[in-house]
């Protein structure tokens, strides 16, 4: 049927362009006229402060084009931290054992900590153009993007098994060469779930980057974020409904373009479980019937990457590799050395503003928000346990019944990527029409974040359990109890402690936006570490901003290596699970 649609010249039969041909060029036009948007919005003024934000369902389409740019922009970003700074904590022991607990920190670190950061730096850098606030915007998405993904590659680096890392070695693959042949493989199937997850964090924290409410300001860019935040401010139902829809259909439309034809050109590296195969793409397919697609390929996209990384087309034994390698090591050291003189100074300058800024934090300030922070990891606590109780069950039931999983798995994809913060009002309306205070609402809203940290997690592990032994303990007459206690619990408790410990970090982010609510002229709060961040961002309070952060981040690191760390370590020598 093709055939009708294909235009031909005298090239020995084969066709110019096809029907396939079509879709592309219109993503190409797409992306060029994204760019040129792009290019007017760094030369646009900045936008003044309060701007309002038009409520019509009309902008939607235009407001969920400027987000998604964000979000992708924010996604590119994270890529390339994950892959750099993940392959370099799993290659080495020594950078591992520094880069490991800097990443714990980071991760701790709230949103609206590095939103702050961002928008105290970048628009006093730029401050004739809207860019600064841009930039703030996509670095402050990147941060709810990038930690997950740079955890799930590291795991997956770290799991590669001994004898293929030491063939890789023996056949003289250069380190360049082995992260793209050995550790990216390795690595696509839980980077595209993980990149499912990691949109669906940065859509949560939308209003919070695009509605910036921190330092005095008020600046509201023009996004999706920004119309669910005034939408609920002023208590517009009909714009909230119509968000929400919005939304929905967002991921459908990114579900159809984006996560389909990723997961199904990641299957071929996956090991054939059900949440990995049997995924069907028109997309992918109309890609790999492009002729134009594979123009673009063969005479742009590969021979930029053969410049860009040349050392992958040369045999690693040639002197001019040799010599270049010595010009890159020579290069990196000078490149790092200027960095470590510019931190440095930075660090200087920081110990001096630190420094005054501490003259104005007492004792009594500092208990309180231990106190304070406590009640948050109660309740991150209470997420974790809320979260085990509703899918440790169902992996169980997916262990004896793997068949099931193909059902749960478009819940799966459509849950990790939709903001549970969407709901979060008509969460908060059922809170006040029951009488729930937010004390243990949060700990609701928390969970409905992050419970899809542990629900991967819990049925990958139930997916793992051998079937030969789940038939051999069926024809034992095995009970169920036996059976959980001696094939099923050692096959998924590895994975729960992995999607616990993501759920936990997730958890602490989440309690800026669940421990205190915007609902309408009505700010809902709850005694928390989190509402006591958020007032001190928006307040322009840098003493108590910064001691927030040093707390939180204190909470979260000992927490992973007084209660996480040794669950994860007693699951790997107990089972000897790879999680």
């Amino acid at each position: 049927m093709a055939q009708r649609w294909q235009w031909r010249l005298d090239l020995g039969g084969r066709p110019l362009l096809t029907i396939y041909d079509l879709p592309v060029a219109v993503l190409i036009f797409a992306v060029i006229a994204t760019l040129v948007h792009l290019a007017s919005t760094i030369t646009s003024p900045p936008p003044p402060e309060a701007q309002a934000i038009d409520l019509s369902p009309l902008k939607l389409p235009y407001y969920a084009f400027r987000s998604l740019v964000r979000m992708f922009l924010a996604y590119g970003l994270s890529l390339v931290f994950t892959f750099f700074y993940g392959s370099l904590m799993a290659s080495s022991r020594r950078a591992e054992k520094i880069l490991g607990p800097l990443l714990d920190v980071l991760q701790s670190v709230p949103i609206l900590g590095f939103l702050s950061v961002f928008v105290a730096s970048l628009s006093v850098l730029m401050p004739n153009t809207a860019l600064g606030f841009e930039l703030s915007a996509i670095l402050a998405i990147f941060t709810s993007q990038a930690w997950n993904m740079t955890y799930a590659f590291y795991q997956a680096v770290r799991s590669i098994p001994r004898d293929l890392q030491e063939a890789a070695k023996t056949m003289g693959l250069s380190r360049l060469q082995r992260f793209f042949k050995l550790e990216v493989p390795s690595a696509i199937v839980p980077l595209v779930w993980n990149t499912m997850m990691s949109f669906g964090g940065g859509f949560l924290f939308l209003s919070a980057s695009e509605a910036i409410t921190v330092l005095g300001r008020d600046i509201r860019l023009e996004g999706m974020g920004s119309y669910f935040a005034t939408a609920v401010e002023q208590l517009d139902y009909q714009a909230i409904a119509w968000a929400i829809f919005a939304m929905i259909l967002l991921i459908a439309l990114l579900d159809f373009f984006f996560f389909r034809p990723l997961l199904s050109w990641a299957q071929r590296y996956g090991q054939g479980s059900a949440l990995e195969a049997n995924y069907e793409s028109a997309v992918l397919l109309a890609l790999r019937r492009s002729r134009l697609a594979s123009i673009i390929k063969d005479k742009l996209l590969v021979p930029f990457l053969n410049f860009l990384f040349f050392r992958m087309t040369k045999p690693p034994n040639l002197p001019v590799v040799a010599q270049s390698s010595r010009l890159r090591r020579t290069l990196l050291i000078l490149a790092l050395l200027l960095l470590v003189v510019l931190l440095a100074i930075l660090a200087y300058q920081a110990a001096l503003a630190l420094a005054d800024m501490l003259k104005e934090i007492s004792l009594e300030m500092v208990i309180r928000l231990i106190g304070l922070g406590f009640f948050t990891f109660l309740r991150v606590l209470a997420c974790v346990v809320l979260s085990s109780a509703v899918w440790l069950p169902v992996s169980l039931y997916v262990a004896l019944h793997p068949d099931f999983a193909m059902k749960l798995r478009p819940l799966l994809e459509f849950g990790a990527s939709f903001p549970a913060n969407l709901f979060f009002p008509l969460l908060v309306m059922a809170f006040l029409a029951l009488g729930i205070p937010l004390t243990f609402g949060s700990a609701v809203l928390m969970f409905a974040a992050n419970q899809w940290y542990i629900a991967f997690n819990v049925i990958a592990g139930a997916l793992s359990v051998p079937r030969d032994l789940a038939e051999a303990s069926e024809a034992m007459g095995l009970s169920f109890a036996q059976k959980v206690k001696n094939l099923i619990f050692p096959c998924i408790f590895p994975y729960w402690v992995t999607g616990a410990i993501t759920s936990a970090g997730g958890a602490w982010n989440v309690s800026i936006i669940s421990e205190t609510l915007q609902f309408g002229s009505q700010t809902l709060e709850c005694e928390g570490l989190g509402a006591q961040f958020t007032q001190a961002t928006t307040s322009n309070h840098w003493p108590t901003i910064i001691l927030n952060i040093v707390l939180m981040s204190t909470f979260v690191i000992l927490a992973n290596r007084l209660l996480w760390r040794p669950l994860y370590n007693y699951a790997i020598t107990r089972y000897g699970g790879e999680t």
